[in-house]
């Protein structure tokens, strides 16, 4: 075959006729893959040439406000078009960045920061980042009615301010200062630990000052609609082309980017809901890099595995049904799902009884195809005093409920012990939000607690039903997870903080009313975590005694059998050989920037991703080189041209110019050949 691959360039095609236009096309035609030889060019193991358009799958995205976005379809996008003063570099969990600042300086009694910015950042909208932008910025997500986080600046960060009578925050009183354009100063309540870590959240991400004018004192440059929606300027790595609502996202490579990269030139996530519809796009080779839906999963295709320091997996699967393997990652995240057990409805033998049923190992295995890490600490393993393996040391030797088994013996004996018997048994219900996951865990456990001298209820609820029941403290027992904000112990265990668990109160943090119970196990989790409050300085003193507080809390939890921890969450990524994907850290793949992921865009084997012309007539409709004429050259030509060196190779409508209009041509003509 003959072509000119030098005559295709990559972008957004809206450019020419409009958006109305480009979205009736986008709708049928979706975008573009590489081709099976491209593919074939380069690995993870190859050398990585910069451009090209890197393809995933997204979900339904609700807003790229920083401020407003709590799901992770949106904090994946929101990732990487915004960036805040510190970042955790690939999502690790422990090494914390600069990013928009340049250092970072704390008071002798760690409760005053000083931050200088880095010199020469800017939005894109060309104009550059400064202190006021940052004060702006954190006020929004302080006083703005759009903030889903206020929380995390007022109390968990804790930064000096003022409160009304009825307890609400009062405008502009945040300890923030900006004693010149590039320095940030601001004041803490007390110190925290894990203050920079806070600051890499997205929540705290910057924007242009008076962007949106949801806050006392600014009218805004647009509305918050189009800021949220259409326009979010940022300073990240990527800038918003266009967001067709349930189609498509596409990002271009931000080229006054003040940090590496990016090496993309593009991102375009597909918005694609289903299994099967997933599983076609991935072998058709529609996305480069993704998840396989559990159906089609078989864990017997991973191959080739190495495990780094922080227990991280690198290894191969396959093959597809399309006979490619491709790179594999998987990384234990910082999340951890259990059973909570409302003390005033479960007796301690019953919950003790449950514990020696539950094979974690097995629920992981058999429920979940070994896609997520069974559970013996609420605490994740990444961030475990001592580390991931000092996690399965203390469980393998404390854990007392028959680890990595289900044993109905000491299940029966322990009920025994407390007077049940097959005439003297307990009824609980079981509540679990809507997953066939849990429907199935719930029957298994409900067949085997017979035996055991307890009848289970199991009932499905809506998520939003599950908390409210919940709040109003009518669970006995209960399914949830929870994903951690800031790397710590604390963050989770602040759940069984028995004060915590009470459903007296207006908002407790888990329905389990620890608090209710007067046993030395209640008392000690009390202690400890009041001991993890009162040393919140970033010291190593301070840190042994937080350590060491979070241990006694996971052994109290055990001994009252409050919650009991069932998995961690697994983040398992896939992608095509054709593309070089840093592994990310335990904070997840949605903290992750993508301005260190490159693309293979070498030409490869002789006519790999050469456009041709099959019928010589002058127009190259097999624009992908596959040797096909299908709708796959009408989606390149619409997802991945930019200018040619040639355009009239590509005037399939014969008007002079390259448009969306002639990738409607080809996909008619391609059809009707």
């Amino acid at each position: 075959m003959t072509g000119d691959r030098q005559s295709l360039r990559r972008r957004g095609f809206l450019k020419a006729t409009g958006a109305a236009a480009a979205a009736s096309v986008a709708g049928c035609l979706g975008r573009t893959e590489q081709s099976e030889d491209e593919a074939r060019a380069g690995s993870a193991s190859t050398a990585q040439t910069s451009g090209g358009t890197l393809n995933l799958f997204t979900e339904s995205v609700e807003t790229f406000d920083p401020i407003r976005s709590v799901n992770t379809q949106s904090g994946e996008i929101v990732q990487q078009l915004f960036d805040g003063l510190t970042n955790y570099e690939n999502a690790s969990a422990t090494n914390i960045t600069n990013l928009l600042a340049s250092s970072i300086e704390v008071s002798s009694d760690f409760t005053t920061y000083t931050i200088t910015l880095k010199s020469g950042a800017t939005f894109h909208d060309g104009t550059s980042v400064t202190a006021s932008d940052v004060a702006y910025s954190w006020e929004r997500l302080a006083q703005s009615p759009n903030s889903s986080r206020d929380w995390f600046i007022l109390d968990v960060l804790g930064i000096s301010h003022d409160r009304d009578s009825d307890g609400n925050y009062v405008p502009g009183s945040l300890a923030v200062r900006t004693p010149d354009a590039s320095t940030v100063e601001f004041d803490l309540d007390q110190p925290f630990y894990a203050t920079e870590e806070m600051l890499a959240y997205s929540a705290f991400a910057v924007v242009p000052e008076g962007i949106v004018g949801d806050i006392e004192g600014y009218s805004g440059q647009m509305s918050y609609d189009e800021f949220a929606t259409e326009n979010p300027i940022g300073a990240g790595p990527f800038q918003l082309d266009h967001y067709y609502d349930g189609v498509e996202i596409v990002a271009n490579a931000f080229a006054d980017y003040h940090g590496s990269g990016p090496n993309v030139d593009r991102l375009y996530w597909m918005h694609e809901l289903g299994a099967d519809d997933r599983w076609a796009d991935i072998n058709d080779k529609d996305v480069e890099l993704f998840d396989i839906p559990t159906k089609y999963y078989d864990p017997s295709k991973v191959s080739n595995t190495t495990t780094d320091s922080q227990g991280r997996i690198t290894g191969e699967y396959g093959p597809l049904d399309n006979e490619e393997t491709v790179q594999y990652q998987r990384v234990t995240e910082l999340s951890t799902f259990y059973l909570g057990m409302d003390v005033r409805h479960v007796p301690k033998a019953a919950r003790q009884a449950i514990a020696y049923l539950v094979d974690q190992d097995d629920v992981a295995a058999t429920t979940h195809k070994n896609r997520v890490r069974p559970a013996y600490h609420l605490t994740m393993p990444n961030i475990y005093p001592g580390g991931s393996s000092e996690y399965d040391s203390h469980a393998t030797n404390n854990y007392p409920y028959s680890e990595r088994t289900s044993d109905l013996s000491s299940a029966q004996q322990v009920m025994e012990d407390a007077g049940y018997g097959p005439d003297n048994r307990v009824s609980i219900t079981f509540s679990h939000y809507t997953s066939e996951s849990w429907s199935d865990f719930a029957t298994e456990l409900q067949t085997k607690a017979t035996d055991a001298y307890i009848d289970i209820t199991v009932e499905q609820q809506t998520f939003s039903e599950l908390l409210e029941q919940g709040r109003q403290g009518n669970h006995d027992i209960y399914t949830l997870g929870w994903i951690i904000d800031y790397p710590a112990p604390e963050n989770i265990l602040q759940l069984i903080y028995p004060p915590n668990t009470d459903t007296a109160n207006s908002s407790p943090m888990s329905y389990t009313n620890w608090d209710d119970l007067n046993t030395q196990a209640k008392q000690d989790a009390t202690d400890a975590y009041e001991t993890i409050l009162n040393n919140p300085e970033p010291t190593s003193t301070d840190e042994s005694n937080r350590d060491s507080a979070a241990v006694t809390m996971e052994e109290a939890n055990w001994d009252d059998v409050i919650f009991l921890p069932m998995f961690h969450g697994v983040s398992e990524r896939f992608y095509y050989n054709s593309v070089d994907v840093p592994i990310h850290g335990p904070m997840g793949p949605t903290r992750q920037k993508l301005n260190g992921v490159t693309i293979n865009t070498d030409i490869g084997p002789e006519g790999s991703m050469s456009p041709t012309d099959p019928d010589g007539d002058g127009l190259y409709e097999d624009v992908d080189g596959d040797g096909e004429r299908d709708a796959d050259d009408a989606r390149l030509l619409f997802q991945e041209t930019d200018q040619f060196s040639d355009p009239a190779k590509y005037d399939f409508n014969g008007n002079g110019e390259v448009n969306v209009a002639d990738v409607q041509a080809l996909k008619n003509e391609n059809e009707n050949q």
